[in-house]
Formats: C-alpha cells, sequence, structure tokens
C-alpha cells in the first residue's frame, strides 16, 4: 500500500454493506455498555457516521426512539417493488391493448335502435354483437393479409 502525506498507512476502505448481526453488535456496544461512538467507531474500524446511524437505527429498533423500524423499512421498500412491478405489467397491458385495439374497427352501439320489441330483447341484442365482432374480426384478419374484405 501506499503512504500518504503524513508517512503512516492509509484506511482500507470497506465497500459494500456490512452484515446484519455486526452493525447490531456494534451499535450493542455503545448503547449497553455507555460506550462512545468515537471510541467504538476506531476499534471496530468503521467510520463514526456510519456507527451513529446504526445506533440510531437500533434504538429505534429497541423502542427507545421514534421512527421506522427496521422491519418496516424491509416491508416498504418490498412493498414498493411490488407497485413497481404492477404498474409496469398495467403499463404493458394499456399499450398492448391500445396496439390491438387499433387494428379493430369499433362498434358504435349508440347508432344501433333497440326501440322496437324485437331488438329489445337480450338474446337479440347478445346475436347482433356477436355478429358485428365476427364481422369486425374477419375485417380484421384480411386487412392483416392484404385480402380485400370478402374474398377469403
Amino acid at each position: 500500500m501506499a503512504e500518504n502525506e503524513n508517512g503512516d498507512q492509509p484506511r482500507e476502505r470497506r465497500r459494500g454493506r456490512y452484515p446484519k448481526e455486526f452493525r447490531r453488535d456494534a451499535a450493542a456496544l455503545v448503547i449497553d455498555q455507555r460506550r462512545t461512538i468515537v471510541d467504538v467507531a476506531r476499534e471496530l474500524g468503521v467510520v463514526e457516521q456510519t456507527l451513529g446511524n446504526w445506533v440510531r437505527q437500533e434504538r429505534i429498533d429497541r423502542g427507545e426512539r421514534e421512527g421506522t423500524s427496521s422491519e418496516d423499512k424491509a416491508r416498504i421498500s418490498e412493498l414498493e417493488g411490488q407497485v413497481k412491478r404492477l404498474t409496469n405489467e398495467r403499463d404493458l397491458l394499456k399499450r398492448s391493448v391500445a396496439f390491438w385495439g387499433r387494428s379493430q374497427p369499433v362498434i358504435a352501439t349508440s347508432s344501433v335502435n333497440f326501440s322496437d320489441g324485437f331488438m329489445n330483447s337480450s338474446v337479440a341484442r347478445g346475436r347482433l354483437l356477436r355478429l358485428a365482432a365476427n364481422r369486425a374480426r374477419s375485417s380484421a384478419l384480411c386487412t392483416e393479409r392484404s385480402v380485400p374484405f370478402g374474398m377469403y
């Protein structure tokens, strides 16, 4: 290792997260044994601010201080991930409906007159809607194949 300007070895910087047990035990040294954060941080080789964050979170988890507990934070994080996944799925479904909906003609149900007795029955309406849907499907298939309607 290279020496810094003071002539002593620089501290190795640890990347990544410390294990939960280590963080909990380090915070317990400060809380239970009433040692200072600076003393314990030097002994363990961690940054004082980091140890201070662990102590604050441990006090919250123990109920000694107001705040969001670790379990609640984990649950919130899990739920946020779920919301993100479901939002992406919803957006994908919206795009697919918009894509597939463009190729099929829209059936205007408001222009159909159901005032006479025969067309007022639900059976007749169902037949009419099935017929319109079949024609729309046939029309869409013909346009996809570049075949004029009725020439299939």
